[in-house]
């Protein structure tokens, strides 16, 4: 019984033993025919499609044709097959010859097979007889390294305005793979049609393989120019000694983007907006200018000779305009036939307290080249596929979407998100523009950005000029605006802006009552309807050259004053044909005694009221308000909305002698 096991056993170990010999055998099974493969080891390094050479040896007379494998092994490991690339010879029906055979190549996909990486590889050609299983002895190389690389680049943004203001340089980012080996890289911009190099920013720099690098462009080609507008690419270049250079490109599109025009716009209930006027067009008094209504504030453009709006003719960027600060006249240009400026200016803006301005932009229309002087280039936009739209920090479209898709020369409304001070006052208000360009449904922020600084006065209410005319010299003044705005220059209320408009016209200018003649010095016409000469006085208030003034003058520089910033005040005439005034002691305008001037009697006396004379505002005089002003000791008072009746008996020692003989709303020259 156990002999018979025993015997099991062996017979069982024998045929174990010669089953696996058997199936090692099928995997490397002996040669089946005379043909040999030899294959010329490639010179390293190699990328991508590789040709691998070998000679098919048939030592038999006739050769018998032959099909081949084609395997590699990599880094050590297994044997698989190999992907063939495009090229070479076909792998069956082959040629063979007596030795030293017949010559044939193999083109290796390496990339399909290994993808990016650097890789030790043996590639082995196991040889057929055509159309059978009859294996030929393969041949196979030594090792030999295969790099295969990728480029990659990308930029902050695909488009770009290197004239923008407050812009910063283009981002370029590029990176080679695999890590582990340095490359030689070069990044260069190329113009999109036809490759041409513009600049290079990385000029055949080794750096690290699998790591990222940066650079930038700030838009100038080689030679320090803004590059025209148009299209352009990014590219990067990655070579390893002496591999085809491995290449990635990334589109930007250089545009001109600007806006050349500003223009405030009556908001409505929301926003009154009120015209204003120099009272100087050039150098000359009485030749007034109203800034126009139908016209931008704030612009930029081109002068006579000038190719385009954005910018100069050398191609650099205009200069934005400052707020302009001459109050007297606007900025002058000797070839405008109106002598004033109207291509590149900043002026000034009048809105009712309170208000959301409302405003209009003008988008630039044209471009001018830096490298060819005096050539108009367009804008290189709308740009298929990515809209643009321009965006006010603190202001909203008043259209929804009206903003986006903008084209050159196009025009844009926005209204402001806040309001106005509840004051008046001189105020600066500051517009920041944006840029953003819309690419797979997200919008992207084009670098750069443009400020603008506006001057704008907030009245009290709508102008009360002059029978409220809307023509020059009966706009506000911007003189005038700027002058009660400093006084007032905070929230005030009707009757407070009447006090501090009468006490600014009594102590601010210095000016003294003429107790000689009493004669007007800045009036003129009857006094049924006397004018301001505002021109005169502004011109002698800047040259402080003042002479005197007179009753007349006082009144129409209060109400002109009060009703420049919507305060409605006339002038009223006491007295004259209804009667002389006889005086109680007063402080003239510009003295400091008390006296009765003009021997104790006034033909006739000019002041300022607020109710068609049921209040009266003076100052030119300072009077007693003790009760007994036709004796010492004195209480002053500079009389503001003071009752008809109060303000008579403390003027005059007989207050029912006279009345009113007319009032009215200045007029101003």
């Amino acid at each position: 019984m156990r002999k018979t096991v025993l015997v099991i056993l062996c017979v069982a170990v024998l045929f174990c033993g010669a089953c696996k010999h058997k199936k090692k055998k099928s995997h490397t099974p002996a040669p089946t025919s005379t043909i040999t493969a030899a294959v010329t080891v490639p010179t390293s390094p190699q990328t991508g499609n590789i040709t691998i050479s070998y000679r098919l040896i048939d030592p038999r007379t006739p050769t018998v044709n032959a099909d081949v494998k084609v395997y590699y092994s990599k880094n050590g490991g297994n044997f698989v097959p190999a992907t063939q690339g495009a090229g070479g010879d076909p792998i069956t029906n082959l040629t063979t010859a007596a030795s030293p055979g017949a010559s044939h190549t193999f083109v290796w996909d390496s990339l399909v097979d290994l993808g990016i990486g650097s890789f030790n590889i043996v590639i082995k050609i196991v040889p057929y007889e055509t159309g059978t299983t009859n294996m030929g002895t393969a041949g196979q190389t030594t090792s030999f390294q295969v790099i295969n690389a990728e480029a990659t680049i990308t930029v902050g943004a695909k488009v770009f305005d290197p004239k923008m203001p407050n812009s910063s340089p283009l981002q370029v980012t590029y990176r080679v793979n695999p890590s582990g080996i340095d490359f030689v890289m070069t990044v260069k911009v190329v113009t999109a049609t036809g490759g041409t190099e513009v600049v290079r920013l990385i000029d055949a720099q080794t750096k690290a393989g699998g790591t990222s690098h940066t650079t930038t462009w700030n838009g100038k080609n080689a030679n320090a120019q803004y590059v025209d507008t148009g299209d352009y690419k990014l590219r990067i270049e990655a070579t390893y000694q002496g591999l085809p250079a491995w290449t990635k490109e990334e589109a930007v599109h250089i545009v001109r983007l600007g806006v050349v025009g500003i223009q405030f716009l009556d908001n409505g209930a929301d926003g009154a907006e009120y015209q204003m006027m120099y009272h100087i067009r050039n150098t000359s008094l009485y030749t007034y200018y109203a800034i126009p209504s139908n016209k931008p504030e704030w612009a930029i453009g081109k002068n006579s000779g000038d190719v385009a709006d954005l910018d100069t003719n050398d191609g650099l960027p205009r200069v934005l305009p400052s707020p302009w600060t001459n109050l007297n006249s606007p900025p002058q240009d000797a070839t405008d036939p109106a002598g004033v400026e109207d291509d590149n200016y900043n002026l000034p803006v009048c809105y009712k307290r309170a208000s959301k301005p409302k405003f209009q932009l003008t988008i630039g229309s044209n471009a001018a080249s830096n490298i060819t002087a005096n050539t108009q280039l367009g804008c290189n936009y709308p740009i298929t596929g990515m809209p643009i739209r321009v965006i006010v920090d603190s202001a909203t479209p008043e259209t929804a979407g009206a903003n986006e898709n903008i084209s050159p020369a196009g025009t844009v409304n926005f209204i402001a998100n806040t309001t106005l001070p509840d004051a008046v006052k001189k105020n600066t208000i500051t517009y920041t523009i944006r840029f953003e360009y819309q690419d797979g449904g997200t919008w992207h922020q084009i670098s750069g950005y443009i400020t603008t600084n506006h001057t704008v006065y907030t009245i009290f209410d709508k102008p009360k000029l002059h029978d409220s005319s809307t023509n020059p010299p009966y706009l506000p003044w911007v003189k005038c605006v700027d002058i009660v705005c400093g006084w007032i220059n905070g929230p005030a209320t009707e009757s407070q802006i009447c006090s501090i408009v009468v006490n600014k016209v009594n102590t601010f200018f210095g000016i003294q009552y003429d107790t000689v003649s009493g004669a007007c010095w800045y009036t003129t016409g009857s006094l049924s309807l006397q004018t301001m000469k505002m021109s005169d006085f502004i011109e002698d208030y800047d040259a402080n050259t003042f002479t005197k003034v007179n009753c007349s003058d006082c009144a129409c520089l209060t109400s002109t004053f009060a009703n420049t910033i919507g305060v409605d005040h006339k002038a009223l005439i006491l007295g004259y044909t209804t009667g002389s005034i006889p005086l109680n002691y007063m402080i003239a305008i510009g003295y400091s005694d008390w006296i009765k001037p003009f021997g104790g009697w006034f033909s006739y006396h000019a002041v300022a009221t607020k109710d068609d004379g049921a209040s009266i505002s003076d100052a030119c005089c300072t009077l007693d308000c003790d009760g007994t002003p036709g004796s010492a000791p004195y209480t002053p008072l500079l009389p503001v909305n003071e009752p008809y009746a109060s303000y008579n008996a403390m003027l005059s020692s007989n207050p029912s002698s006279y009345g009113t003989y007319a009032k009215w709303r200045c007029g101003q020259q």
